[in-house]
Protein backbone atom coordinates (compact mmCIF):
# COMPACT_ATOMS: atom_id res chain seq x y z
CA UNK A 1 0.00 0.00 0.00
CA UNK A 2 2.78 2.44 0.89
CA UNK A 3 4.38 1.90 -2.52
CA UNK A 4 1.11 2.83 -4.21
CA UNK A 5 -0.19 5.62 -2.00
CA UNK A 6 3.07 7.11 -0.73
CA UNK A 7 4.01 7.73 2.91
CA UNK A 8 0.47 7.13 4.17
CA UNK A 9 -2.71 5.48 2.92
CA UNK A 10 -4.51 8.83 3.31
CA UNK A 11 -2.42 11.94 2.62
CA UNK A 12 -2.69 14.63 5.27
CA UNK A 13 -3.11 18.34 4.64
CA UNK A 14 -1.13 20.56 7.06
CA UNK A 15 -3.39 22.80 9.14
CA UNK A 16 -1.93 25.98 7.64
CA UNK A 17 -3.03 24.80 4.17
CA UNK A 18 -6.43 23.37 5.16
CA UNK A 19 -8.58 26.36 4.29
CA UNK A 20 -6.83 26.98 0.95
CA UNK A 21 -7.10 23.29 0.04
CA UNK A 22 -10.80 23.15 0.95
CA UNK A 23 -11.42 26.21 -1.18
CA UNK A 24 -9.53 24.73 -4.16
CA UNK A 25 -11.31 21.39 -3.74
CA UNK A 26 -14.69 23.09 -3.50
CA UNK A 27 -14.15 25.11 -6.67
CA UNK A 28 -12.96 21.98 -8.52
CA UNK A 29 -15.98 20.01 -7.30
CA UNK A 30 -18.35 22.75 -8.43
CA UNK A 31 -16.83 22.67 -11.90
CA UNK A 32 -17.13 18.88 -12.09
CA UNK A 33 -20.65 18.76 -10.66
CA UNK A 34 -21.68 21.50 -13.09
CA UNK A 35 -20.61 19.26 -15.99
CA UNK A 36 -22.26 16.19 -14.43
CA UNK A 37 -25.52 18.06 -13.85
CA UNK A 38 -25.62 19.48 -17.38
CA UNK A 39 -25.10 15.98 -18.83
CA UNK A 40 -27.71 14.46 -16.49
CA UNK A 41 -30.37 17.11 -17.21
CA UNK A 42 -29.76 16.95 -20.97
CA UNK A 43 -29.86 13.14 -21.03
CA UNK A 44 -32.89 12.74 -18.79
CA UNK A 45 -34.79 15.33 -20.84
CA UNK A 46 -34.56 12.94 -23.79
CA UNK A 47 -35.65 10.03 -21.59
CA UNK A 48 -38.67 11.99 -20.35
CA UNK A 49 -39.58 12.58 -23.99
CA UNK A 50 -39.57 8.78 -24.48
CA UNK A 51 -41.69 8.40 -21.31
CA UNK A 52 -44.20 10.81 -22.86
CA UNK A 53 -44.36 8.61 -25.95
CA UNK A 54 -44.97 5.56 -23.72
CA UNK A 55 -47.69 7.45 -21.88
CA UNK A 56 -49.41 8.33 -25.17
CA UNK A 57 -49.29 4.67 -26.24
CA UNK A 58 -50.59 3.53 -22.82
CA UNK A 59 -47.38 1.56 -22.14
CA UNK A 60 -45.96 3.71 -19.34
CA UNK A 61 -47.66 2.06 -16.35
CA UNK A 62 -47.81 -1.48 -17.71
CA UNK A 63 -44.86 -2.75 -15.66
CA UNK A 64 -43.02 -1.97 -12.46
CA UNK A 65 -39.85 -1.43 -14.56
CA UNK A 66 -41.43 1.49 -16.39
CA UNK A 67 -42.69 3.00 -13.12
CA UNK A 68 -39.22 2.70 -11.57
CA UNK A 69 -37.68 4.26 -14.65
CA UNK A 70 -40.13 7.16 -14.50
CA UNK A 71 -39.26 7.79 -10.83
CA UNK A 72 -35.56 7.65 -11.65
CA UNK A 73 -35.97 10.11 -14.51
CA UNK A 74 -37.80 12.63 -12.34
CA UNK A 75 -35.21 12.29 -9.57
CA UNK A 76 -32.35 12.84 -12.00
CA UNK A 77 -34.18 15.88 -13.39
CA UNK A 78 -33.86 17.41 -9.89
CA UNK A 79 -30.19 17.96 -10.76
CA UNK A 80 -31.39 21.23 -12.24
CA UNK A 81 -31.53 22.57 -8.64
CA UNK A 82 -27.76 22.35 -7.88
CA UNK A 83 -27.13 23.32 -11.52
CA UNK A 84 -29.05 26.54 -10.92
CA UNK A 85 -27.17 27.26 -7.66
CA UNK A 86 -23.75 26.65 -9.20
CA UNK A 87 -24.45 28.75 -12.26
CA UNK A 88 -25.63 31.80 -10.35
CA UNK A 89 -23.29 31.52 -7.34
CA UNK A 90 -20.01 30.35 -8.90
CA UNK A 91 -18.34 33.78 -8.50
CA UNK A 92 -19.29 33.72 -4.83
CA UNK A 93 -17.75 30.23 -4.50
CA UNK A 94 -14.59 31.36 -6.29
CA UNK A 95 -14.41 34.32 -3.93
CA UNK A 96 -13.97 32.03 -0.92
CA UNK A 97 -17.41 30.61 0.00
CA UNK A 98 -16.03 27.09 -0.19
CA UNK A 99 -18.50 25.72 2.40
CA UNK A 100 -21.32 26.85 0.16
CA UNK A 101 -19.68 24.98 -2.72
CA UNK A 102 -19.30 21.87 -0.56
CA UNK A 103 -23.03 21.93 0.27
CA UNK A 104 -23.91 22.13 -3.43
CA UNK A 105 -21.64 19.12 -4.09
CA UNK A 106 -23.37 17.15 -1.35
CA UNK A 107 -26.78 18.06 -2.74
CA UNK A 108 -25.69 16.77 -6.17
CA UNK A 109 -24.43 13.48 -4.73
CA UNK A 110 -27.57 12.88 -2.63
CA UNK A 111 -29.85 13.53 -5.60
CA UNK A 112 -27.83 11.28 -7.91
CA UNK A 113 -27.64 8.45 -5.38
CA UNK A 114 -31.36 8.79 -4.65
CA UNK A 115 -32.13 8.61 -8.35
CA UNK A 116 -30.45 5.21 -8.61
CA UNK A 117 -32.21 3.66 -5.60
CA UNK A 118 -35.49 2.75 -7.35
CA UNK A 119 -33.64 0.98 -10.18
CA UNK A 120 -31.31 -0.79 -7.77
CA UNK A 121 -34.10 -2.02 -5.49
CA UNK A 122 -36.17 -3.10 -8.51
CA UNK A 123 -33.24 -5.12 -9.84
CA UNK A 124 -32.90 -6.82 -6.44
CA UNK A 125 -36.60 -7.68 -6.38
CA UNK A 126 -36.29 -9.22 -9.84
CA UNK A 127 -33.18 -11.10 -8.58
CA UNK A 128 -30.96 -9.27 -11.02
CA UNK A 129 -27.57 -7.67 -10.46
CA UNK A 130 -26.93 -4.72 -8.13
CA UNK A 131 -24.30 -3.40 -10.52
CA UNK A 132 -26.35 -0.40 -11.71
CA UNK A 133 -26.33 1.41 -8.37
CA UNK A 134 -22.79 0.29 -7.44
CA UNK A 135 -21.27 1.48 -10.72
CA UNK A 136 -23.16 4.77 -10.62
CA UNK A 137 -22.15 5.49 -7.04
CA UNK A 138 -18.57 4.55 -7.87
CA UNK A 139 -18.45 6.96 -10.81
CA UNK A 140 -19.73 9.80 -8.63
CA UNK A 141 -17.22 8.78 -5.96
CA UNK A 142 -14.32 9.18 -8.41
CA UNK A 143 -15.47 12.24 -10.35
CA UNK A 144 -16.56 14.35 -7.36
CA UNK A 145 -13.38 14.72 -5.34
CA UNK A 146 -14.71 15.06 -1.80
CA UNK A 147 -12.47 15.55 1.24
CA UNK A 148 -11.56 12.09 2.47
CA UNK A 149 -13.75 12.10 5.56
CA UNK A 150 -16.83 12.79 3.43
CA UNK A 151 -15.66 10.17 0.93
CA UNK A 152 -15.56 7.52 3.66
CA UNK A 153 -19.08 8.53 4.77
CA UNK A 154 -20.32 8.20 1.18
CA UNK A 155 -18.84 4.75 0.71
CA UNK A 156 -20.09 3.48 4.08
CA UNK A 157 -23.54 4.80 3.17
CA UNK A 158 -23.41 2.97 -0.18
CA UNK A 159 -22.36 -0.28 1.44
CA UNK A 160 -25.08 -0.04 4.09
CA UNK A 161 -27.73 0.55 1.43
CA UNK A 162 -26.53 -2.48 -0.54
CA UNK A 163 -26.25 -4.76 2.47
CA UNK A 164 -29.63 -3.79 3.94
CA UNK A 165 -31.39 -4.02 0.58
CA UNK A 166 -29.78 -7.37 -0.25
CA UNK A 167 -30.53 -8.82 3.18
CA UNK A 168 -34.17 -7.67 3.25
CA UNK A 169 -35.03 -8.75 -0.27
CA UNK A 170 -32.88 -11.88 -0.65
CA UNK A 171 -32.51 -13.13 2.93
CA UNK A 172 -34.23 -16.43 2.08
CA UNK A 173 -31.86 -17.12 -0.85
CA UNK A 174 -28.42 -17.57 0.64
CA UNK A 175 -26.61 -18.23 -2.61
CA UNK A 176 -28.04 -15.15 -4.36
CA UNK A 177 -27.51 -13.03 -1.25
CA UNK A 178 -23.81 -13.97 -1.05
CA UNK A 179 -23.34 -13.45 -4.77
CA UNK A 180 -24.84 -9.94 -4.71
CA UNK A 181 -22.98 -9.06 -1.54
CA UNK A 182 -19.68 -10.13 -3.13
CA UNK A 183 -20.53 -8.19 -6.29
CA UNK A 184 -21.30 -5.14 -4.18
CA UNK A 185 -17.90 -5.29 -2.44
CA UNK A 186 -16.11 -6.02 -5.73
CA UNK A 187 -17.55 -2.83 -7.25
CA UNK A 188 -17.48 -0.38 -4.36
CA UNK A 189 -14.15 -1.20 -2.69
CA UNK A 190 -11.94 -0.82 -5.81
CA UNK A 191 -13.71 2.48 -6.48
CA UNK A 192 -12.93 3.56 -2.93
CA UNK A 193 -9.26 2.56 -3.24
CA UNK A 194 -8.85 4.29 -6.60
CA UNK A 195 -10.62 7.39 -5.31
CA UNK A 196 -8.27 7.43 -2.30
CA UNK A 197 -5.29 7.30 -4.65
CA UNK A 198 -6.80 10.12 -6.71
CA UNK A 199 -7.39 12.17 -3.56
CA UNK A 200 -3.79 11.61 -2.39
CA UNK A 201 -2.47 12.76 -5.76
CA UNK A 202 -4.52 15.94 -5.45
CA UNK A 203 -3.27 16.56 -1.89
CA UNK A 204 0.38 15.97 -2.82
CA UNK A 205 0.09 18.16 -5.93
CA UNK A 206 -1.43 20.93 -3.82
CA UNK A 207 1.27 20.65 -1.14
CA UNK A 208 4.01 20.71 -3.78
CA UNK A 209 2.52 23.83 -5.36
CA UNK A 210 2.28 25.50 -1.95
CA UNK A 211 5.90 24.63 -1.16
CA UNK A 212 7.02 25.94 -4.55
CA UNK A 213 5.03 29.14 -4.02
CA UNK A 214 6.58 29.60 -0.56
CA UNK A 215 10.07 28.95 -1.90
CA UNK A 216 9.41 31.44 -4.69
CA UNK A 217 8.29 34.03 -2.13
CA UNK A 218 11.41 33.39 -0.04
CA UNK A 219 13.63 33.67 -3.13
CA UNK A 220 11.91 36.89 -4.22
CA UNK A 221 12.20 38.31 -0.69
CA UNK A 222 15.91 37.46 -0.59
CA UNK A 223 16.40 39.02 -4.03
CA UNK A 224 14.53 42.12 -2.89
CA UNK A 225 16.75 42.38 0.18
CA UNK A 226 19.84 42.04 -2.03
CA UNK A 227 18.51 44.70 -4.40
CA UNK A 228 17.68 47.01 -1.50
CA UNK A 229 21.16 46.50 -0.06
CA UNK A 230 22.77 47.26 -3.44
CA UNK A 231 20.58 50.35 -3.83
CA UNK A 232 21.76 51.46 -0.40
CA UNK A 233 25.39 51.10 -1.46
CA UNK A 234 25.08 52.55 -4.98
CA UNK A 235 22.85 55.15 -6.65
CA UNK A 236 19.68 53.49 -7.99
CA UNK A 237 20.58 54.07 -11.66
CA UNK A 238 24.12 52.70 -11.16
CA UNK A 239 22.81 49.70 -9.18
CA UNK A 240 20.32 48.92 -11.95
CA UNK A 241 23.06 49.07 -14.60
CA UNK A 242 25.35 46.85 -12.52
CA UNK A 243 22.60 44.24 -11.96
CA UNK A 244 21.54 44.16 -15.62
CA UNK A 245 24.97 44.22 -17.31
CA UNK A 246 27.43 43.21 -14.57
CA UNK A 247 29.47 46.39 -15.05
CA UNK A 248 29.20 50.16 -14.89
CA UNK A 249 30.56 52.26 -17.75
CA UNK A 250 32.49 55.32 -16.43
CA UNK A 251 30.82 58.58 -17.39
CA UNK A 252 31.69 62.27 -17.47
CA UNK A 253 29.16 64.51 -15.73
CA UNK A 254 29.58 68.09 -16.96
CA UNK A 255 27.31 69.93 -14.52
CA UNK A 256 27.71 68.91 -10.89
CA UNK A 257 28.17 70.44 -7.46
CA UNK A 258 30.26 68.74 -4.76
CA UNK A 259 29.97 69.23 -0.98
CA UNK A 260 32.55 68.26 1.64
CA UNK A 261 32.13 68.67 5.38
CA UNK A 262 34.10 67.71 8.46
CA UNK A 263 34.02 68.60 12.13
CA UNK A 264 36.22 71.06 14.02
CA UNK A 265 38.45 69.39 16.60
CA UNK A 266 37.22 65.89 15.86
CA UNK A 267 40.35 64.28 17.34
CA UNK A 268 39.65 66.03 20.64
CA UNK A 269 35.99 64.92 20.51
CA UNK A 270 37.17 61.32 20.03
CA UNK A 271 39.21 61.54 23.26
CA UNK A 272 36.22 62.89 25.22
CA UNK A 273 33.71 60.25 24.14
CA UNK A 274 33.66 56.48 24.48
CA UNK A 275 33.82 54.50 21.23
CA UNK A 276 30.18 53.52 21.58
CA UNK A 277 29.00 57.13 22.16
CA UNK A 278 31.19 58.41 19.32
CA UNK A 279 29.75 55.95 16.80
CA UNK A 280 26.24 56.66 18.03
CA UNK A 281 26.69 60.44 17.69
CA UNK A 282 28.27 60.16 14.22
CA UNK A 283 25.49 57.84 13.09
CA UNK A 284 22.85 60.24 14.40
CA UNK A 285 24.47 63.21 12.65
CA UNK A 286 25.15 61.50 9.31
CA UNK A 287 21.65 59.98 9.29
CA UNK A 288 20.27 63.52 9.57
CA UNK A 289 22.57 64.60 6.71
CA UNK A 290 21.31 61.66 4.64
CA UNK A 291 17.69 62.68 5.15
CA UNK A 292 18.52 66.24 4.09
CA UNK A 293 20.31 65.28 0.87
CA UNK A 294 17.62 62.73 -0.09
CA UNK A 295 14.96 65.42 0.42
CA UNK A 296 16.94 67.68 -1.93
CA UNK A 297 17.48 64.99 -4.57
CA UNK A 298 21.23 64.66 -3.98
CA UNK A 299 23.46 61.62 -3.74
CA UNK A 300 25.78 60.72 -0.88
CA UNK A 301 29.13 59.50 -2.22
CA UNK A 302 30.93 58.40 0.93
CA UNK A 303 32.06 59.18 4.45
CA UNK A 304 35.66 58.92 5.64
CA UNK A 305 35.95 59.26 9.39
CA UNK A 306 34.21 62.54 10.21
CA UNK A 307 34.24 63.73 6.58
CA UNK A 308 30.99 63.65 4.61
CA UNK A 309 30.86 63.95 0.81
CA UNK A 310 27.82 64.30 -1.43
CA UNK A 311 27.11 65.40 -4.99
CA UNK A 312 24.31 67.02 -7.00
CA UNK A 313 23.85 66.19 -10.69
CA UNK A 314 25.20 62.63 -10.48
CA UNK A 315 24.03 60.22 -11.81
CA UNK A 316 20.84 62.10 -12.75
CA UNK A 317 21.55 65.45 -14.33
CA UNK A 318 19.79 68.58 -13.05
CA UNK A 319 19.96 72.26 -13.96
CA UNK A 320 19.63 73.55 -10.38
CA UNK A 321 22.36 71.36 -8.87
CA UNK A 322 24.14 74.28 -7.18
CA UNK A 323 20.92 75.67 -5.65
CA UNK A 324 19.97 72.27 -4.26
CA UNK A 325 23.40 71.76 -2.75
CA UNK A 326 23.49 75.17 -1.07
CA UNK A 327 20.00 74.59 0.35
CA UNK A 328 21.11 71.21 1.70
CA UNK A 329 24.27 72.76 3.23
CA UNK A 330 22.20 75.42 5.00
CA UNK A 331 19.85 72.76 6.37
CA UNK A 332 22.86 70.77 7.64
CA UNK A 333 24.20 73.81 9.50
CA UNK A 334 20.74 74.52 10.97
CA UNK A 335 20.54 70.94 12.19
CA UNK A 336 23.97 71.22 13.82
CA UNK A 337 23.02 74.52 15.48
CA UNK A 338 19.93 72.94 17.05
CA UNK A 339 21.90 69.86 18.07
CA UNK A 340 24.61 72.09 19.55
CA UNK A 341 22.08 73.66 21.96
CA UNK A 342 20.95 70.22 23.16
CA UNK A 343 24.49 68.94 23.66
CA UNK A 344 25.55 72.05 25.60
CA UNK A 345 22.63 71.45 27.95
CA UNK A 346 23.80 67.86 28.44
CA UNK A 347 27.42 68.93 28.93
CA UNK A 348 28.61 66.98 25.90
CA UNK A 349 31.17 68.06 23.28
CA UNK A 350 29.61 69.84 20.30
CA UNK A 351 29.92 69.08 16.60
CA UNK A 352 30.68 72.14 14.44
CA UNK A 353 31.09 71.52 10.73
CA UNK A 354 33.15 73.26 8.08
CA UNK A 355 31.39 72.94 4.74
CA UNK A 356 32.93 73.55 1.33
CA UNK A 357 31.17 73.54 -2.05
CA UNK A 358 32.46 73.70 -5.63
CA UNK A 359 30.78 73.21 -9.02
CA UNK A 360 32.24 71.71 -12.16
CA UNK A 361 32.83 68.56 -14.21
CA UNK A 362 33.58 65.13 -12.69
CA UNK A 363 34.12 61.55 -13.83
CA UNK A 364 32.01 58.90 -12.08
CA UNK A 365 32.14 55.11 -11.95
CA UNK A 366 32.37 51.99 -9.80
CA UNK A 367 35.78 50.88 -8.59
CA UNK A 368 36.82 47.40 -7.50
CA UNK A 369 35.24 43.96 -7.86
CA UNK A 370 34.68 43.26 -4.16
CA UNK A 371 33.19 45.74 -1.71
CA UNK A 372 32.76 47.99 -4.73
CA UNK A 373 31.62 51.57 -4.34
CA UNK A 374 30.54 54.39 -6.61
CA UNK A 375 33.05 57.26 -6.62
CA UNK A 376 33.78 60.49 -8.50
CA UNK A 377 37.13 62.02 -9.55
CA UNK A 378 38.54 65.21 -11.03
CA UNK A 379 39.71 68.71 -10.17
CA UNK A 380 36.15 69.59 -9.09
CA UNK A 381 36.40 67.04 -6.25
CA UNK A 382 39.83 68.29 -5.20
CA UNK A 383 38.76 71.96 -5.20
CA UNK A 384 35.57 71.13 -3.23
CA UNK A 385 37.79 69.43 -0.64
CA UNK A 386 39.98 72.55 -0.46
CA UNK A 387 36.86 74.70 -0.06
CA UNK A 388 36.01 72.68 3.03
CA UNK A 389 39.51 72.91 4.54
CA UNK A 390 39.49 76.69 3.87
CA UNK A 391 36.08 77.16 5.50
CA UNK A 392 35.31 78.02 9.14
CA UNK A 393 33.22 76.15 11.77
CA UNK A 394 29.52 76.76 11.25
CA UNK A 395 30.07 78.39 7.83
CA UNK A 396 29.54 77.37 4.20
CA UNK A 397 32.44 78.23 1.89
CA UNK A 398 31.77 78.20 -1.86
CA UNK A 399 33.96 78.70 -4.90
CA UNK A 400 33.58 81.30 -7.65
CA UNK A 401 32.03 78.69 -10.02
CA UNK A 402 29.28 77.85 -7.50
CA UNK A 403 28.76 81.54 -6.67
CA UNK A 404 28.19 82.36 -10.34
CA UNK A 405 25.32 79.85 -10.40
CA UNK A 406 23.53 80.91 -7.20
CA UNK A 407 24.46 84.60 -6.70
CA UNK A 408 21.02 85.87 -7.74
CA UNK A 409 19.22 83.76 -5.12
CA UNK A 410 21.54 83.71 -2.08
CA UNK A 411 23.35 86.44 -0.16
CA UNK A 412 27.08 85.81 -0.17
CA UNK A 413 30.14 87.56 1.28
CA UNK A 414 33.26 87.73 -0.87
CA UNK A 415 36.31 86.51 1.06
CA UNK A 416 38.88 87.43 -1.56
CA UNK A 417 41.24 85.24 -3.51
CA UNK A 418 42.75 82.79 -1.07
CA UNK A 419 45.62 80.41 -1.76
CA UNK A 420 44.70 76.72 -2.16
CA UNK A 421 47.29 73.97 -1.91
CA UNK A 422 48.40 72.60 -5.31
CA UNK A 423 45.84 74.82 -7.09
CA UNK A 424 46.76 78.46 -6.53
CA UNK A 425 44.52 81.35 -5.57
CA UNK A 426 40.73 80.75 -5.75
CA UNK A 427 37.92 83.28 -5.23
CA UNK A 428 35.85 82.19 -2.20
CA UNK A 429 32.54 83.28 -0.73
CA UNK A 430 30.66 82.62 2.51
CA UNK A 431 26.94 81.96 2.34
CA UNK A 432 25.30 84.49 4.69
Amino acid sequence: MRHIFGKAFIAKIPMEYREQFDRKLSIGNCRRTLIINIICVAFVSQLLALDWVRYKTHNLFNSSVHIALLCTHFLVLLQIIPLFFIYFRFKQIQGGAYRYGKNITWLTIILLVSAMLPMSILSLIKRDSVAIFAIYAGVVNIVVLLPHRERIILNVMNLLIFVVAIFIIQRDQTELLLMNFAECLALVLPNFIFATYQYNLTVNEFKNKQLLAEQKEITEAQKQRSDDLLNNILPAQIASELMSTGQVIPRIYANTTILFSDFKGFSQICRQLSAEDLIQDLSYCFSAFDRIIVANGLERVKTIGDAYMCVAGVPDGMTDHAHRMVNAAMEMQRFLENWKIERLQWGKPIFEARIGIHSGMVTGGVVGTIKFAFDIWGDTVNIASRMESSSMPGRINISHSTHSLIKNDFNCTFRGSLPVKNIGEVDMYFID
